[in-house]
């Protein structure tokens, strides 16, 4: 358990700088992607859980680009992304999974999925006793969705509901490439909306912060590794274990916990 934790101030010069480097990213993402709406959170959903963490039901919800080898691929090509979302069946084997997204370096992920779509890391966590259960699907977008709309109107509600009725008491989501943050943020606060708690780990605080999340733990990570380093399950389990157990102490809508983590390269 984390228990001093570093949230991000709202305020001052660390936020400034903050504030500057989304600016410059800001700027910079038309050159790339002129069509981009940037869509923050108008408001701030918020659901308190209630329940001890080894009651939980978990899911997970990643803007990676993760599906099944036998599904359809996402959509690469297309200068309006793709906002439509994958089921993967939580008995999935990790090496059926695959990554269809061009906007990041997921080579490591390629060869272990669970540095990004940590499926294997919550079983373990459901049989070491630290969660109760998953569902019987998990759920892979791809993040790069410059123009959201649809997102917000069908896929993200559609998937919202499918999560309450599996009864899911938590999600954890994580991001892809940075677009994939203001893309996860709007998941995230739909998710919430109906009434179940939720936690994003962020690679990219100064956007996550801008988009106005219910809460995200800060992985100081590259792009391509936002559940825990490739080819560690221990570090990845304990990464996720404590990215959960900051919800119940995470109070104030819109938190972002910096983690006591620090990227030390590839592990073979």
């Amino acid at each position: 358990m984390i228990h001093d934790m570093e949230v991000l101030e709202k305020e001052g010069p660390a936020y400034e700088r903050r504030k500057q480097r989304f600016q410059s990213w800001y700027e910079s993402v038309f050159k790339w992607h002129p069509n981009f709406m940037y869509t923050p959170n108008q408001v701030i959903n918020w659901t308190e859980i209630k329940k001890s963490m080894s009651e939980w039901k978990v899911g997970l919800v990643s803007s990676s680009g993760a599906h099944l080898r036998s599904q359809k691929p996402f959509d690469i090509v297309s200068d309006e992304g793709d906002w439509s979302y994958r089921e993967i069946p939580v008995e999935t084997d990790p090496k059926d999974i695959m990554i269809s997204d061009s906007h990041y370096d997921h080579s490591d992920a390629d060869l272990d999925v669970n540095c990004m779509f940590p499926i294997v890391t919550l079983k373990e966590l459901v049989k070491d006793g630290v969660i109760g259960s998953i569902p019987s699907k998990f759920y892979g977008f791809m993040g790069f969705v410059p123009v959201p709309q649809d997102l917000i109107t069908q896929t993200a509600p559609e998937v919202a509901q499918k999560l309450a009725d599996e009864k899911v008491d938590v999600v954890i989501l994580t991001p892809g490439c940075a677009v994939c943050h203001q893309t996860l943020g709007i998941i995230q606060n739909i998710i919430e909306g109906v009434g179940i708690t939720t936690i994003m780990t962020t690679l990219k605080p100064e956007l996550t912060e801008q988009v106005h999340v219910p809460r995200a733990a800060y992985l100081k990570y590259p792009y391509g590794y936002s559940a825990g380093p490739a080819n560690d399950l221990n570090m990845q389990k304990t990464i996720v274990k404590d990215v959960l157990e900051l919800i119940p102490v995470i109070k104030e809508p819109g938190s972002i916990v910096k983690m006591p983590y620090r990227w030390h390269g590839h592990i073979e």
